[in-house]
């Protein structure tokens, strides 16, 4: 359930999805958006639906150390760059 009205939650996850959009043209405009209508206009608005979409999202194109599997979502071999499994550990010694 979200804390945000219904509307506001769908607008979010529309321009997220634009975000990610290989078209420029769409991309470029959604950062328009973002800037001008969400950073601006409405902050805690925006962070609020990141979290949501953080803490309920099925991508799994972000790595998540708490999703399913031994290394979290990272399971794909070699797991993505932005994945903290795949980081050599730094031990002090």
């Amino acid at each position: 359930m979200s804390v945000l009205p219904a509307e506001v939650n769908a607008q979010l996850v529309q321009l997220l999805q634009q975000l990610q959009s290989a078209d420029n043209t769409v991309r470029s405009q959604a950062e328009d958006v973002l800037q001008n209508q969400w950073t601006s206009q409405r902050p805690e608005w925006l962070l609020m639906g990141l979290v949501e979409q953080a803490a309920t999202s099925t991508n799994t194109s972000v790595c998540h150390p708490t999703s399913p599997g031994p290394r979290g979502c990272c399971d794909a071999d070699p797991p993505p760059p932005s994945c903290a499994h795949s980081r050599p550990s730094s031990s002090a010694g």
